[in-house]
């Protein structure tokens, strides 16, 4: 493939340094599906943040919003002391695990049950455009998709059967489930926006010896930093910023490109679809 090929992708993309956007992106070409693998975050990545109401969604928010009030304004407590922390880039480690040990204390107090989740959850989801056919896509050519979360894994499967993907693994905090759908506890290994780290388990380290190549989606800043490296690592950011950010999207994308390679700025991910025809 030539360099001419992979500088016509460069059209779908916001892009500061072209130069190092088209090393990474030949190199991916040339050497193939068979050494590539994608690490991609869930929550406003794959999904577009907002319900069908065009309220905020997350992971987290889905089963915020079964809870009984009470319990609801404790969670926004927390949400009100430790968001802010988020926006500001100050929050740390110790911070961002207490934040999720406090909210799923009261997830489990308040004897929230996952297959009531499931009844109205097809009405309140939502998939960003192409992403489907990303997953789709990959999973026919064989490329291995593994989604790095600090959301909830029973909610993003519950995700994948909804709208019938088929992610190769799913990395994200594991709650504890009765026999009657009710949740009673959690996985201690807590998966957090500060530790989501792809070195840091080990059916990724496999993949990733197998298949070195990485493309890496994200919406946050710091999901740039799920893996280490350069040379092999081709970062992308969708433009998609959190109405309490208040970041416009010159600001948003000079940020970007501290740690991304190339920017979405149309919300979906068909700009994903056009290197993998590359690489097919």
């Amino acid at each position: 493939m030539n360099n001419k090929s992979a500088k016509d992708l460069l059209q779908y993309f916001r892009v500061k340094d072209n130069q190092k956007a088209l090393r990474k992106l030949n190199k991916f070409i040339a050497e193939g599906k068979n050494k590539l693998h994608f690490l991609i975050d869930f929550d406003r990545t794959l999904t577009i943040g907002i319900d069908k109401t065009g309220r905020d969604i997350s992971s987290w928010q889905i089963l915020g919003n079964h809870l009984s009030e009470k319990a609801r304004v404790k969670q926004r407590k927390l949400f009100l002391k430790y968001r802010p922390l988020e926006i500001s880039g100050t929050m740390s480690h110790d911070e961002a695990l207490s934040w999720a040990h406090q909210t799923l204390n009261i997830f489990t107090k308040d004897g929230i049950n996952l297959n009531e989740i499931e009844k109205d959850f097809q009405q309140k989801t939502d998939i960003r455009p192409y992403a489907k056919e990303m997953l789709t896509f990959s999973e026919k050519l064989g490329i291995p998709t593994v989604i790095l979360s600090a959301g909830i894994k029973e909610i993003i499967s519950l995700w994948a059967k909804t709208f019938q993907v088929s992610p190769t693994l799913i990395l994200a905090t594991n709650l504890i489930i009765d026999q009657n759908g009710k949740i009673i506890d959690w996985n201690k290994n807590i998966v957090h926006t500060l530790n989501k780290k792809e070195q840091e388990h080990d059916k990724l380290t496999k993949i990733k010896e197998e298949r070195p190549n990485t493309i890496l989606i994200g919406d946050a800043f710091e999901d740039a930093e799920m893996t280490d490296g350069d040379k092999n690592v081709l970062r992308i950011r969708i433009f998609n910023p959190r109405e309490d950010e208040k970041i416009t999207q010159e600001e948003f994308a000079d940020k970007t490109f501290e740690k991304y390679d190339l920017m979405i700025e149309n919300g979906t991910l068909e700009p994903i679809l056009k290197i993998l025809e590359m690489i097919n």
